[in-house]
């Protein structure tokens, strides 16, 4: 984590604001929204919440947290949606949530170091995924995820598995190279659901993912999450078909995903035969 905590530089939790807006997308949300939003009320950020066209009760739990909750209509983008969230913003600091994640841990003395030291870096926080083992016991898998920045820097890109891309680049191996740790840990519900769920999720993402190969000169990116879609979903010879196009392109290898892509390719070819 960048820099030591200082010690009575800062104001109790709740006597200052940080200079941070969170900024959340939503849609037919209700069952989580709520406890997303109150673990984030000791800390005083903006909450800025996006809908993309709830039926339920998501935008009526949101106002009675913030009243900056707007409407987005969806355009089949994830990132549209996120960057349309950071402009709304009143501070130029972004963490971004989704409605299934909870902030269990923040160490605000420290967060405000990394602040004035990583301007130009993107902020990787700890992500707690819960989800059901074969046995049915709940087990958490942690991963490091890339959710705070500062947005006259960078921006969102991809329609879907949308990443932190500096404005100036499109490449992803310079946001592998210019991160840090944030203090603070995040426990994440989205995983830990049906497998009927997950179906229907890996299938939209695989629309997403077809839809944007071209656009973004980042192929290599997209065939790899349409290998690891298809992997999950048992279509294994497509997956493998998918990830030798990723490799084709020639990826550098400093960039974040190549581990898993290889892992999962390797996966893949043993399940085929």
């Amino acid at each position: 984590m960048c820099g030591r905590k200082r010690k009575g530089n800062e104001q109790l939790m709740g006597k200052t604001r940080l200079p941070i807006s969170v900024c959340i997308i939503a849609k037919n949300e209700e069952t989580y929204i709520e406890r997303c939003l109150e673990h984030l009320k000791p800390y005083g950020m903006e909450i800025v919440v996006v809908d993309t066209g709830s039926e339920d009760a998501t935008k009526d739990i949101a106002k009675r947290y913030t009243d900056k909750v707007y409407d987005f209509g969806w355009v089949d983008d994830f990132s549209a949606a996120r960057n349309y969230a950071a402009s709304k913003a009143s501070n130029n600091w972004i963490l971004v949530l989704d409605c299934d994640e909870y902030l269990l841990q923040l160490n605000e003395s420290a967060l405000r170091i990394c602040m004035q030291q990583h301007v130009k870096h993107t902020g990787v926080l700890k992500l707690r995924n819960l989800y059901t083992q074969p046995n049915g016991q709940k087990a958490y898998r942690v991963d490091g995820v890339p959710r705070f920045y500062n947005r006259n820097f960078f921006e969102y890109r991809f329609r879907i598995h949308e990443q932190i891309t500096p404005k100036h680049q499109k490449d992803l191996t310079e946001v592998v190279l210019y991160t840090y740790e944030l203090p603070m840990v995040v426990e994440h519900h989205g995983y830990d659901i049906t497998p009927e769920e997950m179906k229907k999720k890996q299938e939209r993402n695989l629309k997403l993912l077809e839809a944007g190969l071209g656009e973004m000169g980042c192929d290599d990116y997209l065939y790899f999450q349409i290998g690891q879609s298809n992997l999950i979903l048992g279509n294994c010879e497509k997956a493998v078909e998918a990830f030798e196009k990723c490799f084709a392109l020639q990826p550098d290898e400093r960039k974040g995903y190549m581990k898993v892509a290889r892992a999962s390719y390797a996966k893949a070819l043993e399940r085929v035969g």
